[in-house]
């Protein structure tokens, strides 16, 4: 059985997503040394960019 989404679902799901990840990127960065720091700053710009009043 398929469910299928509309757009506005998935650009919710996606940005849900995306500040889960941001979230976890916040926790790690803190106890990660610089070469991790690296890796989170590069997920970071992967993510869509929030709103700007948002």
């Amino acid at each position: 059985m398929s469910q299928t989404l509309t757009y506005q679902q998935l650009q919710e799901q996606r940005d849900e997503l995306a500040q889960m990840v941001r979230e976890a990127c916040q926790k790690l960065d803190c106890c990660l040394p610089a070469g991790g720091q690296f890796w989170l700053k590069r997920v970071n710009e992967m993510l869509p960019q929030e709103d700007a009043e948002a």
